[in-house]
């Protein structure tokens, strides 16, 4: 199977006419599609850290098990894109694609653990 799709992995759920898709597909004319998880949602329960976390993990592990499909992949959440290449990197797989990692948001941290 070759490769057919442009991704663009998010961590929202998918917007109608969103500006920066509709953006991307007139500069590259390429298509792209969205594909992603809402990881970062309904924290009240006393497990929901871990499930978030499961899912930063277990999303990019399926992106990379996908990667023969995908031509170029644009990371809108900068953790899928790094576990992506980490993924890569871990199993030296062939290089497939090009990864874009869009942000790098760095928050500092309080208290001992800095």
């Amino acid at each position: 199977m070759g490769k057919t799709k442009n991704v663009i992995l998010i961590d929202f759920p998918k917007i109608d006419d969103w500006e920066f898709k509709k953006s991307l597909q007139e500069e590259t004319n390429m298509e792209w599609e969205e594909c992603g998880v809402v990881s970062n949602h309904k924290r009240q329960k006393p497990f929901s850290d871990s499930i978030r976390i499961l899912k930063y993990f277990l999303f990019p592990l399926t992106i990379f098990f996908k990667r023969k499909q995908y031509k170029n992949i644009i990371a809108w959440q900068q953790f899928y894109g790094l576990l992506y290449a980490f993924y890569c990197r871990l199993f030296h797989t062939k290089k497939y694609n090009r990864l874009i990692v869009m942000t790098f948001i760095y928050k500092e941290k309080k208290g001992i653990l800095r």
